[in-house]
């Protein structure tokens, strides 16, 4: 025997539910966001600006062959630098760009072909 399912009874729910599920998902989604900022806030807390801007899984690692006007040779490889390359060493503090000297260890980041961000992997 079939059961004809156009003839079981409907089950809806009032707008008012409805309603109040709808705000209580956008609320709960609101402080989830929040609690993951203040999450991310803490685990930047005394880090640089820049040693935060660049995910370390995006980073490069190479042996700097030379750097002149605007260009460094990484693993017999030229890159361009941006503009606002930013420097910093390994343990987050920044450097100047003439930290960056041949024979020197680095984690970098290339961003539309240019590098943009150089680690200095400083000897232990």
């Amino acid at each position: 025997m079939t059961r004809d399912v156009t003839r079981l009874p409907r089950q809806s729910w009032s707008p008012v539910t409805r309603t109040t599920l709808v705000t209580a998902g956008v609320v709960a989604a609101l402080w989830c966001m929040g609690l993951t900022d203040r999450v991310r806030a803490h685990e930047d807390e005394g880090k640089p600006q820049q040693a935060r801007a660049t995910p370390s899984a995006a980073m490069q690692t190479g042996m700097v062959s030379s750097v002149n006007s605007g260009q460094i040779r990484v693993n017999d490889t030229n890159y361009p630098l941006d503009a606002a390359v930013s420097v910093s060493d390994d343990e987050g503090h920044p450097r100047d760009l003439n930290a960056v000297v041949p024979e020197t260890q680095i984690l970098y980041h290339v961003h539309r072909g240019h590098v943009d961000h150089i680690v200095v992997v400083l000897p232990k």
